[in-house]
């Protein structure tokens, strides 16, 4: 399909026209609020990382990334809530779980 002699033909980006929307709107999103990592943010993806990567709560291979931790018994681990923590690691679980295309 052509308009004006521009192709819009998605399909050679291989892309739907739903899966482009979404991905310009995340990234004008992800583009107008740049946050620079800090260590609140590092503690969470830490513990993310090491539920879904290493299937456990100790925060060891990762503790170097923040100084927001707690050491108990020969093991770091993350010092803050988990409440982002888990539906972060399900989503990431999920995007390590997708077929490559």
């Amino acid at each position: 399909m052509s308009h004006g002699g521009h192709s819009t033909d998605l399909r050679q980006w291989g892309m739907s026209r739903i899966e482009l929307v979404v991905f310009l709107v995340m990234l004008t999103v992800y583009s107008f609020f740049i946050q620079y990592p800090n260590v609140n943010q590092n503690t969470r993806f830490d513990l993310v990382r090491a539920i879904v990567e290493q299937h456990t709560v100790t925060i060891d291979d990762y503790q170097e990334n923040t100084v927001d931790k707690s050491y108990f018994d020969g093991h770091w681990y993350a010092d803050k809530a988990p409440r982002h923590v888990f539906p972060g690691s399900a989503c990431l679980h999920a995007i390590a779980q997708a077929p490559a295309r």
